[in-house]
């Protein structure tokens, strides 16, 4: 239905809505039903966007280059060009949606995403950020750069609702954008094979952009002395047009304004490799801003770079850097070593107060002699880092960049690091005591410390452990990421079940990296239990990764046992194909397939030997198609994950007796109709399911980011908790987490109001609801229809 249709609809029916409510109950029913699933009007217009439609844009007053991603292991290179009227994104790894978020960006200003190349460590995040902005209302996503960018949004698509948005890729024969704010100018670079350029179309691409110029300012004093009257001939002259006035007399503008103030220069480049050095170091148009007698408006004044250290280092890159004078050159690649985000650490530092086994320090914010995240610099390390490219080249100004680094262009401020973080854990604790409404929460951590007193964790594998890496459902948010639980099921073997996006480095902030390395070469299996983006949009990086620790370690990939849902099968192939060859890294095995034993036997029992489980059982549950729940059973221990479902009699069959189920709880109880609608669960519906399974320990988790640090409850039996990212427990452990519950809600309290409050709101509306609805009578509620059978 046309939204010109559906107006006219409206107006014809709401005049008598009203008397109509007298009728019949069946008839107001179905006027009601037919109301409620009319197509909903378009988002409201974003103000920039109208401003924009309506001519209003004026050249942008201010322009920044932020870094959002530094590049440190773990963490995209990132960074946004911050202008007053727009956003404009260089890379989109893994984790950008979140750090510009955290670093509170406007993300409904996001149009244009620019791509230096077409890795995965520069695309992965495009799917979540695409998800975002559309929930914000930007109606169209454009991409630029290496052909073939669309055709990775067009694979991860179907795993997305992205419906009321528009993503294109703009041709990359059309170089050159430009709008109110800046102008881009796309540098195709091509590699140089053995001395020739390649073959084919380009895979690396640089980009020169420029602010708009700002037109100077009109002097009214000599308007007056120049005899210019009052009207439309003062904006011709502001302008930048000489007008000629009634007396036959010529003003000229530049009399009577002052000079228009050129737009900035900035540089952004990324050489993966020494193949393309050559087409970097050689391209015309970028050397066309070396030369020394270039006016200095016209010079570009920062350079940001995502090459690699090892290219960095490169005695012909380090003479091309020196030729940009004295432009100020961010580095933002592996080098840096810097916690990037924010808000893990804060919670952590909180979270740690209770129990330091449980919620262990993160690595980086560690300040005893603990293992670091990072390993030190090598000698290799130190020749490559920006710090010795300086003293050996003399490039005027390198900066190891941080996040929320700056570079303002307009006014030229130049470099201010001011916003730069610093990882402080006595600040973060001090900040939950520091809420209104925290009383009492030094007394409910001495009671927990009381009755379970504090003691190490000790790596000894005597039994199974589980680390949550994300527990967030839909999109990462600050505090909680996208779905992740890494099984630790014995010395020589590990299991992650889902892997939503950046859960690769959600492992490195919580092991470091030379202890992440220990753990993907123990990385025998992965479990995706769905087709949904958060449940698997980081398997990609995490297979990159697992394949650099084994060729550091000088041994040959071990194929990755992966149980996945068959759709998600040809999105490996394709990606394979078109991207990089990554189905030589993976032994895959259908979730249907291995439901309804149609895997070999011998199969079976090679890949149950390999996790050391005696049984696996993939079994179907109600979300969308192709929903999954999975149980293992070990000489010793049974668990069970329910992935995304509502309540299901399959999983409660499927985990009968087990020693722990991992269930999700993505609403409060008061949301049930919406859980249902949505075939999720509600709180007190996973609780349930655990009791009907008779699971000895129920741990809820997958929670909706409106619960972004402590979902919404009033108590807890004491077999059920709630998990938190960078949780790690034993089944030891778990009879301690339900007496977390009282200290936890103290810890949060602000956040635990605001919930409450939301809460009351959402009831009062409900009853006012089925109060109005009462006098139509009880009409059958609809059906809400399975996915399965839903026509797009």
């Amino acid at each position: 239905m046309t939204l010109l249709l559906r107006r006219t609809v409206f107006s014809s029916i709401l005049p008598t809505f009203h008397s109509l409510q007298n009728a019949s109950s069946d008839s107001s029913a179905k006027l009601r039903l037919l109301i409620q699933n009319m197509p909903k009007d378009p988002t409201t217009t974003l103000r920039h966007i109208k401003q924009r439609q309506c001519g209003l844009f004026l050249p942008p007053s201010e322009a920044f280059i932020q870094i959002v991603g530094d590049g440190t292991v773990g963490s995209p290179s990132c960074a946004v060009l911050v202008t007053s009227g727009s956003r404009y994104v260089f890379n989109c790894g893994e984790g950008v949606q979140r750090l510009i978020q955290e670093q509170k960006q406007r993300l409904s200003r996001v149009e244009n995403v620019f791509f230096t190349t077409k890795e995965w460590k520069n695309i992965g995040g495009l799917p979540g950020l695409s998800l975002t902005i559309q929930d914000i209302g930007v109606p169209k996503l454009t991409l630029h750069g290496p052909s073939g960018i669309s055709d990775i949004y067009d694979m991860t698509k179907r795993f997305l609702q992205v419906r009321a948005m528009e993503v294109e890729q703009r041709p990359l024969s059309a170089l050159d954008y430009s709008d109110n704010n800046v102008s881009v100018q796309c540098i195709p670079l091509v590699a140089q094979v053995k001395g020739t350029p390649s073959s084919g179309a380009a895979k690396v691409c640089a980009y020169i952009g420029k602010i708009a110029d700002k037109p100077g300012m009109l002097l009214m004093a000599k308007c007056v002395e120049h005899g210019v009257p009052p009207g439309p001939v003062l904006a011709r002259l502001k302008d930048g047009f000489d007008v000629t006035l009634s007396d036959g007399r010529t003003v000229k503008a530049s009399d009577v304004k002052l000079p228009d103030s050129l737009g900035p220069l900035f540089l952004v480049v990324e050489c993966p490799s020494i193949e393309y050095l050559h087409a970097l170091t050689e391209n015309v148009v970028i050397a066309s801003y070396h030369h020394e007698d270039l006016p200095e408006d016209q010079r570009i004044k920062v350079v940001v770079h995502f090459s690699p250290p090892g290219i960095m280092s490169d005695e012909k890159y380090q003479e091309w850097m020196n030729k940009f004078g004295n432009a100020m050159h961010l580095v933002a690649n592996e080098i840096n070593n810097n916690p990037n985000y924010f808000a893990p650490y804060r919670i952590q530092a909180m979270l740690n107060m209770l129990d330091d086994a449980i919620f262990p320090l993160l690595p980086d914010q560690r300040t005893t002699n603990e293992e670091p995240s990072l390993p030190q610099p090598t000698p290799s390390d130190q020749e490559s880092s920006p710090a010795k490219i300086s003293s050996r080249q003399a490039v005027s100004q390198v900066f190891q960049a941080r996040p929320r680094t700056n570079f303002y262009l307009r006014p030229a401020k130049g470099l201010d690091s001011s916003l730069n973080f610093t990882l402080n854990n006595e600040e973060f604790r001090q900040e939950a005591f520091a809420q209104e409404s925290s009383e009492g929460l030094e007394e409910a951590l001495q009671e927990y410390r009381k009755r379970y007193p504090s003691r190490p964790f000790i790596e000894d594998f005597t039994e199974p452990d589980i680390t949550f890496l994300g527990t967030g459902s839909a999109i990462p948010s600050k505090v909680r990421n996208t779905s992740g639980v890494l099984l630790r099921l014995h010395k020589g073997c590990s299991m992650l079940l889902d892997c939503g996006e950046g859960s690769a480095g959600q492992l490195i902030r919580f092991f470091g990296v030379e202890k992440t390395r220990e753990e993907l070469l123990r990385l025998k299996a992965v479990y995706l239990s769905h087709p949904h983006a958060d449940h698997h949009i980081g398997f990609i990086e995490l297979l990159r990764q697992r394949r650099k620790c084994f060729e550091l370690a000088g041994a040959s990939v071990e194929p990755l046992i992966v149980f996945t849902p068959e759709p998600m099968i040809s999105y490996f192939e394709a990606y394979s194909k078109e991207f990089e060859p990554i189905l030589r890294d993976i032994q895959i095995f259908g979730c249907s397939a291995w439901h309804h034993s149609s895997v070999s036997a011998k199969e079976k029992e090679e890949a149950l030997g390999k996790l050391s489980l005696r049984e696996l059982n993939i079994f179907p549950v109600v979300h969308c198609p192709f929903s999954f729940g999975v149980s293992l059973t070990s000489a010793n221990w049974k668990m069970c994950y329910s992935g995304d479902t509502m309540p299901c009699e399959a999983l409660v069959k499927a985990g009968m007796g087990s020693d722990l189920l991992i269930h999700e709880a993505t609403m409060e109880d008061s949301l049930e109709d919406e859980a249902r609608k949505k075939m999720h669960s509600t709180t007190s519906q996973a609780i349930e399911t655990g009791r009907r399974m008779h699971a000895k320990f129920t741990l809820l988790t997958h929670f909706s980011q409106r619960y972004a640090k402590i979902p919404l409850l009033t108590s807890l039996p004491t077999d059920v908790g709630i998990a938190f990212d960078n949780m790690r427990v034993r089944l030891s452990d778990l009879p301690k987490i339900p007496s977390m519950l009282p200290a936890l809600q103290l810890m949060f309290s602000e956040h635990v109001e605001g919930m409450q409050n939301r809460s009351e709101r959402h009831e009062r509306r409900r009853k006012w609801l089925k109060v109005n609805d009462s006098s139509a009578g009880d009409a059958a509620e609809p059906e809400v229809p399975s996915k399965a059978s839903v026509t797009l």
